[in-house]
């Protein structure tokens, strides 16, 4: 996940800077930058496949290319740096502690979820099968079997990078990566609008849903 977290945030943060979008707080920097970031690796992730080049050496490679074209120092120096100052403008009460404590343990339980081998049939149908056999076939393909394959499949494609780098379980924790960059977007705006507290429990609301588990 830290590899997939770091090369996104290098893509995500020198197309904010490019694109003149500033002025941001810490948090909402670091959410925009990885949503965008992971959005970029997937249309990338895309090409290859277009261009009959996906295979685990060239999603390695492209890892690797943009990590070191891309490096993300900057991006987590600030969010190493606002830590702690989140920290306490967000607990400024014995609630807003334990919402806090809520949600880091929701957080912990979704990063071990995400190591758990999946045994859903969505997940054993699509969401892994096809970037498997994407990987194996070095492009698109479109299995008789499974009409999932005509999909623009956009977040499966990221999925292939967590199978080259640890199988299924690696799949599921890319995923966590994309839950985690909204847990922290909704506290970020919300600590924005309506102060710190609220941004927490809104992050913690969303985080409770069950849904959200099991995506």
């Amino acid at each position: 996940m830290l590899v997939v977290a770091a090369v996104a945030a290098g893509l995500g943060d020198r197309a904010l800077t490019r694109l003149g979008v500033v002025g941001q707080g810490r948090a909402e920097r670091v959410a925009w930058t990885l949503a965008l970031g992971l959005g970029l690796l997937s249309l990338a992730t895309m090409a290859l496949a277009f261009g009959h080049l996906l295979s685990r050496g060239s999603v390695a490679a492209l890892l690797a290319a943009g990590g070191l074209l891309f490096p993300a120092r900057e991006i987590f120096a600030a969010l190493s740096q606002g830590l702690a100052g989140w920290r306490k403008r967000a607990v400024t009460s014995w609630s807003s502690a334990l919402t806090l404590a809520v949600l880091a343990f929701l957080v912990f339980f979704f990063v071990l979820l995400g190591m758990v081998p999946a045994s859903d049939n969505d997940s054993l149908r699509y969401h892994l099968r096809l970037p498997e056999l994407f990987l194996e076939s070095h492009g698109f393909l479109s299995p008789e079997d499974d009409h999932f394959a005509h999909l623009p499949l956009a977040g499966e494609l990221l999925f292939a990078h967590g199978l080259v780098l640890a199988g299924g379980p690696g799949a599921h924790v890319v995923a966590v990566l994309s839950g985690l960059a909204c847990l922290l977007a909704l506290f970020a705006v919300g600590s924005r609008h309506f102060g710190s507290a609220v941004g927490l429990a809104g992050a913690a609301l969303f985080a409770s849903a069950p849904l959200v588990a099991c995506l």
